[in-house]
């Protein structure tokens, strides 16, 4: 009895016994902190790389839209493109292109990144606007000699709306003359005066309003012309053998509601041929006149696209009655002529140019397939998102 006694009464072994159990309990505490910081250092990984493929595919809707302004087809449907961008990489697509109207398309742009294990994919939906023209008046080809007659005529690159004749509130402007170079912007702005440079407006503030631009080039617009007269809706005329075209008295081409297609051709063999527009003339969609001057002397409304394109050509305002453009006009010179006559443009007494999307919206409903794909990939353009939304985020 004595000996069990002294057998529990005996403390020896009991530190290393302590010892043992305080190590146990330290290791323990050890691994699960150890796996603690694992468990958070891979959850910190993952919302790090999760975030990242968010953004990388944020990133990929841009570069897809602006896959899409530099597309040139109406609707845009680019083919699906993988890309490499640190620290991943995403894939866009683009689905379901939409024709909505001939200056109007929509496309879905959906982009998936991937980053790590991580992926996100994002999807906007945008829509394409091209522009018909890129100026109140685009001046192209070889010449550009102009004449400005006192301080009374305008050219306006804002826009304007046809029916009421006030500026579209909001609405971005383009410019008041556009030229192909600085040869040809030398001679505009060397026919003007200091005190008709303020007739000349348009985007960017700066007069005159008369700049470059890489948009509509001569052969373009020559192809465009010849498109728009060869399509089975034109309203075709010939230049007689007197080598004028008189359009007099009362006239009408075409209506807000009926917008007409008229096409003008010269003989393209000498200079000299023109098509005098005189009486009172009012006319709504595309007027479009090759290798003829064009000349106006009488009370003129035009609501749309008036292009003036080939050899010997010219647009010419003459008289002070009234002369209102609401769209644009684009005159392109293929040929070489100098001297009194045989101006590239030449505006006096109330002639107003002013550009209006309205109008040239409207015109643009006349033109041919052929003649559009002519133009999709010349014309100004731009791209605007109507919603985005977080498709799949993981």
């Amino acid at each position: 009895m004595n000996a069990f006694r002294r057998l529990l009464d005996d403390e020896r072994g009991m530190v290393m016994a302590i010892s043992l159990l305080i190590l146990a309990l330290l290791i323990g505490v050890g691994v699960g902190a150890i796996v603690s910081t694992q468990t958070d250092l891979k959850t910190s990984g993952n919302l790090l790389t999760g975030t990242q493929a968010f953004y990388l595919a944020e990133a990929g809707v841009e570069w897809g839209k602006n896959k899409i302004k530099n597309t040139a087809a109406n609707p845009p449907g680019p083919s699906t493109e993988t890309l490499r961008l640190p620290p991943g990489r995403f894939t866009v697509s683009f689905l379901a292109p939409t024709k909505i109207d001939n200056l109007l398309a929509a496309v879905t742009v959906r982009s998936t990144a991937l980053v790590g294990s991580s992926s996100s994919t994002v999807q906007a939906r945008v829509a394409k606007t091209y522009e018909l023209s890129d100026a109140a008046v685009s001046l192209r080809g070889n010449e550009s000699h102009p004449s400005f007659v006192g301080t009374s005529f305008l050219v306006d690159g804002r826009d304007y709306d046809p029916v009421t004749g006030a500026l579209v509130p909001g609405a971005p402007a383009q410019f008041g003359i556009s030229v192909a170079n600085e040869t040809l912007e030398g001679q505009v702005e060397g026919g003007l005066s200091n005190t008709q440079k303020d007739n000349i407006a348009g985007k960017g503030g700066t007069l005159p309003n008369v700049e470059k631009s890489g948009f509509l080039p001569p052969e373009v617009i020559g192809q465009m012309v010849d498109e728009l007269c060869n399509d089975p809706r034109a309203r075709v005329a010939d230049m007689p053998i007197t080598g004028t075209l008189l359009v007099s008295g009362n006239t009408t081409w075409g209506t807000r509601i009926s917008p007409e297609l008229h096409c003008i051709r010269g003989s393209g063999s000498q200079p000299g041929d023109k098509v005098d527009i005189g009486g009172s003339f009012t006319g709504v969609g595309i007027l479009a006149v090759r290798d003829a001057d064009l000349e106006v002397s009488g009370v003129f409304h035009w609501e749309g696209l008036i292009l003036v394109s080939g050899t010997h050509v010219g647009f010419r305002v003459e008289g002070g009655e009234n002369k209102d453009i609401f769209g644009s006009v684009m005159v392109n010179e293929r040929g070489w002529d100098t001297g009194a006559g045989t101006e590239e443009i030449k505006l006096q007494g109330a002639a107003a140019v002013r550009y209006s999307r309205s109008a040239l919206q409207r015109a643009a409903q006349l033109f041919p397939l052929t003649a559009l794909e002519v133009i999709y990939g010349s014309v100004p353009s731009t791209v605007t998102q109507s919603y985005w939304r977080e498709a799949i985020a993981e």
